[in-house]
C-alpha cells in the first residue's frame, strides 16, 4: 500500500476528509477481496496437536512474507462474544486478557459507525503493540484499518454472523518509527454460528465456527526457527478463545 501523503498547507478538518477517503477506499478493497483469500486452493496443511478439533494451513510465498489460516469450533462462546472482545481496543480491557499477545492498544480514529435492526457495521483505525513471548524477537507495532460487520445467524437465533478484517495503513497520530519496528497485516477472523447443543440441564450451549487468516510482513530481522514457530500461532489463538473468560 502506498502511504498517504499529508498535505500541511490543509485544515485538519481538510485534512480528516481526505484521510477518510483514502481509508474508506481501502476499506473496499479489502472488503471485495477476503473471500477470494479464505478460499485459496493452494493453502497447504500444518500439523497441528496443540488441541483437538483445530485444522490449520500455511501458504507459501517467496516474497519473505508468509500466510497463515487456522479452522476451529469454539463451545460456550457466541460469536457476539467473540467479536466484542477483539474488537476492543480498551487498553485495560483488552490487556487484561489479551495481555500475552497484545501489550498495547488504542482507537486512533472512528470513520464510520452503522445500526439498523440486528446489523452493525464500523471502521475505524487503530494501533496494537506485541511483545513477542520468544527471546530476541523485537517489539512489533501494527497500525491498521479494521472493518468489521454482523447479521443475524441464520441457524442461532440469539447470535450473529461477524467478519472482522484489518489491514495495514497508516496514520499520522502513529508515525513509523525505528523502535517498535513497524510490521504489517492483513487479518480476518469469521465467525460463524453453529447449532446450540443442550447440556445435562437443558440449557442451551453456544457453539461458534472460527476462522483465523493472516498475512504477515513482520519486518526486521527474523530467522526461519523463528517463522517456523508462528506456522501454528492462529491454531493457538482458536485453542486460546477455546480456554478464555473474556472480560
Amino acid at each position: 500500500m502506498e502511504p498517504i501523503e499529508l498535505d500541511t498547507s490543509k485544515t485538519e478538518a481538510e485534512a480528516a476528509r481526505e484521510r477518510k477517503a483514502v481509508y474508506l477506499a481501502q476499506a473496499n478493497r479489502e472488503w471485495g477481496s477476503y473471500k477470494q483469500r479464505l478460499s485459496d486452493p493452494k493453502w497447504k496443511p500444518v500439523k497441528y496437536s496443540g488441541d483437538k478439533g483445530i485444522t490449520c494451513y500455511e501458504l507459501v510465498s517467496q516474497d519473505g512474507c508468509y500466510s497463515l489460516k487456522a479452522e476451529g469450533i469454539v463451545e460456550h462462546k457466541t460469536a457476539d462474544k467473540i467479536a466484542a472482545a477483539h474488537r476492543d481496543c480498551n487498553h485495560i480491557s483488552r490487556c487484561s486478557w489479551d495481555g500475552a499477545d497484545v501489550s498495547d492498544i488504542g482507537l486512533l480514529e472512528t470513520l464510520r459507525e452503522k445500526r439498523a435492526g440486528n446489523c452493525e457495521a464500523y471502521i475505524n483505525v487503530q494501533f496494537a503493540e506485541h511483545t513477542p513471548s520468544i527471546p530476541l524477537v523485537a517489539k512489533r507495532e501494527f497500525v491498521y484499518l479494521e472493518i468489521s460487520q454482523c447479521h443475524p445467524s441464520e441457524v442461532n437465533p440469539d447470535d450473529r454472523e461477524w467478519i472482522i478484517l484489518a489491514s495495514h495503513t497508516e496514520h499520522p497520530k502513529r508515525p513509523v518509527r525505528s523502535d517498535p519496528v513497524r510490521a504489517l497485516s492483513r487479518t480476518v477472523m469469521r465467525l460463524v454460528p453453529e447449532d446450540p447443543t443442550v447440556d445435562d440441564g437443558l440449557l442451551k450451549v453456544p457453539r461458534t465456527a472460527v476462522t483465523l487468516m493472516a498475512w504477515i510482513d513482520p519486518g526486521g530481522n527474523i530467522t526461519p526457527d523463528v517463522v517456523k514457530l508462528y506456522k501454528t500461532k492462529l491454531a493457538d489463538r482458536i485453542k486460546k478463545i477455546r480456554e478464555t473468560q473474556f472480560v
